[in-house]
């Protein structure tokens, strides 16, 4: 079953290098920082008024759902839909290095 997961994964998210996951970086920096933080807990002053915001370093959202949300927007998070699909694939990227690897 692991094996049929990761191959699920693989076909359907794109893969991304470290230049890329930098492009994500600046992308985060520029439209979520101000909400999310640099550490993606959301603990900034306009994510402590979200009675929603998510903490990306424990969010059990799927790569897709993440795209998704990014792109379409979930009140009270606006859409991203003037970013390209890469550059949100780089952002979903980028905010997964908030979160430890699981270690199997």
């Amino acid at each position: 079953m692991k094996i049929f997961l990761f191959l699920f994964a693989t076909l359907f998210t794109p893969l991304f290098s470290a230049e890329d996951i930098a492009k994500g970086k600046a992308l985060y920096e520029k439209y979520c920082l101000s909400c999310h933080g640099a550490d993606g807990k959301g603990k900034t002053a306009i994510g402590k008024a979200m009675p929603t915001m998510v903490d990306l370093t424990k969010s059990t959202m799927t790569d897709q759902q993440f795209f998704d949300i990014t792109k379409n927007g979930k009140p009270p998070m606006p859409a991203y839909n003037q970013l390209k699909d890469e550059e949100i694939w780089e952002l979903v990227h980028y905010t997964r290095t908030f979160t430890p690897k699981n270690p199997e």
